[in-house]
């Protein structure tokens, strides 16, 4: 089977401890003749958990009641770790209770043992996965930013919230970077709105790529987009600085082509520091802002607030 092949089939995971239960799924899957799906088995959830963390699954079918772990421990750690994966809870007796208990969990499908048909079996798969795109489409657009797909302004505000707890709680530290696209209005008003949009999402894209994983990067408003970086360590100002030099590093290296023209792009980015430029998450936006405008004063690059006094980098992009 090629790559290609296999990436237009669902991915299924099968969590059941009985060999028996799990080869009368494959009997119903051979008899329900479905060509598109790639079905792989564990015995647990522990397990399950570890495959479902480390590949890409469509649906994981998962029996309640296993030693250990049970199905319902299971579809709520995939809730607790955002895993974009439909669910389905098998049962071999089944109530009315449990499948509400079951579906309060955020799962996609309950279905008992019992029951089980080929037809409905595969019909029941591939609408759970349906509906679990679905429900990501809508989250989707609730928290991100419809132009360039990054975080919006609330969902970084809670991301802030998350960090700031988070930091109080274990004496973390974190920063946040605020960044402006230099010349955008001349960008705008020379090439056309739609030629400003395409340069959004480039420098989007260019800042993305400079985050790491676990790093929320978010488009604030206008041309404003700002960055979290949670996890730092030593001082904290070193590898934010760092961060903030590589995105602006990145953003400049290369131009833009648009329909008629290429333009060269560069940012100014404000850096504030958890808890050294201020404890107060509010303030540390306004003084991450307030550092960012400093930078473009200075014709743009990269500067810093500690203790609520600014300070440049010695960094400065290269706007050839």
């Amino acid at each position: 089977m090629t790559s290609l092949e296999e990436e237009r089939k669902l991915k299924v995971l099968l969590v059941d401890d009985s060999i028996d239960d799990r080869e009368h799924f494959f009997d119903l899957i051979d008899e329900a003749q479905v060509s598109d799906f790639l079905i792989q088995e564990v015995d647990n959830a522990s397990l399950a958990l570890e495959k479902l963390i480390a590949e890409t699954f469509d649906c994981v079918v998962v029996d309640y009641n296993m030693p250990g772990h049970n199905g319902i421990w299971l579809i709520e750690e995939i809730g607790k770790r955002e895993l974009e994966v439909a669910s389905i809870l098998l049962t071999g007796g089944g109530s009315e209770k449990l499948a509400v208990e079951s579906l309060k969990t955020g799962t996609q499908d309950y279905l008992s043992k019992a029951d089980l048909e080929a037809k409905s079996l595969a019909q029941s798969i591939r609408a759970a996965v349906v509906r679990k795109n679905s429900e990501m489409r809508i989250i989707h657009r609730a928290t991100c930013d419809p132009l360039t797909g990054l975080s919006n302004r609330e969902s970084f505000m809670e991301a802030m919230e998350t960090a700031w707890s988070k930091a109080e709680r274990f004496g973390r530290k974190f920063a946040v970077l605020f960044l402006d696209l230099n010349k955008f209005k001349q960008i705008n008003d020379t090439y056309g709105h739609l030629a400003g949009d395409h340069t959004l999402k480039e420098f989007a894209g260019r800042i993305r790529q400079c985050a790491r994983d676990y790093d929320t990067v978010a488009r604030f408003s206008g041309d404003e987009f700002v960055v979290l970086l949670e996890e730092l360590e030593d001082d904290g100002f070193t590898p934010a600085i760092h961060v903030a030099e590589r995105i602006a590093e990145q953003v400049s290296s290369k131009k833009i082509r648009l329909e008629n023209a290429e333009i060269s792009i560069s940012a100014s980015i404000g850096v504030a520091l958890y808890p050294a430029s201020s404890t107060d998450k509010n303030q540390l936006i306004e003084l991450a802002d307030l550092a960012m405008y400093e930078a473009k004063r200075s014709g743009g690059g990269v500067y810093v607030t500690q203790q609520s006094d600014a300070k440049a980098s010695n960094y400065q992009p290269n706007l050839n």
